[in-house]
């Protein structure tokens, strides 16, 4: 949500309130695979892109064997 400017505000926000490195780091800025996106469209199929590759990625780490 919002430019590289408004996420790294928000994150100084959220460490300033508490919350660890750890939780902010799941928090994904700018949203969507596709750079500047602008038209409601592109936006939309952008953000649905990044959202099913990172499914995609967390359902793949999870059939990985426990590592030693």
């Amino acid at each position: 949500l919002g430019s590289y400017r408004t996420h790294t505000l928000r994150l100084q926000k959220l460490h300033e309130l508490g919350w660890s490195r750890e939780e902010t780091t799941q928090i994904r800025a700018p949203v969507g695979i596709f750079p500047k996106a602008r038209d409601a469209h592109t936006l939309a199929l952008s953000v649905l892109a990044e959202v099913a590759s990172v499914r995609l990625h967390q359902e793949e780490d999870s059939c990985l064997p426990p590592s030693s």
